[in-house]
């Protein structure tokens, strides 16, 4: 019996060391994980190196609140580009970039770099700001159908520079489009 006696206390000293090896373990984490974040805060809070901005998010300006002229010219936009009420007023409320290189009477021909939306399926239009800065703003726009129309809503970016004094439209395309991506040069 002595040989088990000897056998049962070896298996509870290494129980003991498996336990104590787990406690120093998680300690040694814990230890770890903390100096780690508070290294990381220091940097965001001024105590290390500055953050890197990138050239292209310098170009925009200071974050603003969303200009009443940019929502007007987007609402414009709609109804003038997306639904083809007035293709001369949707010239003037686009940007170069939007146009794509088109004439005035390429455009005029209702054939434009803006996908259409059947006027008769539109109830009405709302937005979500996905960035507004003083040289640009983008929006999320989504298009609600009328009740019991069988065409889907529709989601769009858009994107809006000022120019002259007013803001145009350089970008206006369908969410999930492969087409090109706002450059953000404006």
């Amino acid at each position: 019996m002595k040989p088990v006696a000897i056998a049962r206390d070896h298996s509870q000293g290494l129980r003991r060391l498996f336990v104590a090896v787990s406690w120093l373990t998680l300690v040694a984490g814990v230890v770890i994980y903390l100096s780690v974040r508070d290294h990381s805060d220091s940097h965001a809070s001024g105590g290390g190196p500055a953050a890197v901005v990138s050239s292209d998010d310098a170009g925009f300006g200071p974050k603003i609140p969303v200009p009443p002229a940019a929502l007007r010219t987007v609402r414009s936009f709609i109804d003038d580009a997306v639904l083809r009420k007035d293709l001369a007023a949707a010239w003037d409320e686009s940007a170069p970039e939007l146009r794509g290189g088109l004439s005035r009477d390429q455009w005029m021909t209702g054939t434009i770099p803006v996908a259409q939306y059947p006027p008769s399926a539109f109830a009405k239009a709302s937005y979500k700001v996905v960035s507004s800065r003083q040289k640009q703003v983008m929006l999320w726009i989504y298009i609600f159908p009328a009740k019991g129309s069988k065409v889907p809503g529709w989601d769009y970016y858009a994107k809006l520079v000022p120019r002259d004094g007013r803001w145009l439209v350089s970008y206006f395309q369908t969410r999930g489009h492969a087409g090109p991506v706002p450059s953000g040069e404006s």
